[in-house]
């Protein structure tokens, strides 16, 4: 494997496993990379359609977001995961709901 692939390998994982000890249901964990998101840095865009554009910086950008769910928040039910998403679509930054 080479270092960009190790990279990339490396940012799923550490996706995964913020999801994952994030969100408490798993329709939330897989629900999330696949929801259009308008706070930056997706701009209207899916975590995953990002991660799909084969670009490495995209990945990164991801992953950089969802690494900041780590910041001691405490695992999300599926109630506080719905006003979360709902808050999206009012172009509320998720920094400020969460």
């Amino acid at each position: 494997m080479n270092p960009e692939q190790f990279e990339r390998v490396s940012h799923l994982l550490n996706i995964h496993q913020t999801l994952r000890t994030t969100f408490s249901t798993p329709a939330n964990l897989s629900g999330f990379m696949g929801m259009t998101n308008d706070n930056a840095p997706f701009d209207g865009r899916t975590p995953l359609a990002m991660i799909a554009s084969g670009e490495l910086a995209d990945l990164r950008e991801v992953a950089q977001h969802i690494d900041t769910f780590k910041s001691g928040l405490p695992r999300l039910t599926a109630q506080s995961a719905q006003s979360i998403l709902i808050s999206q679509t009012k172009e509320q930054p998720i920094e400020t709901v969460i």
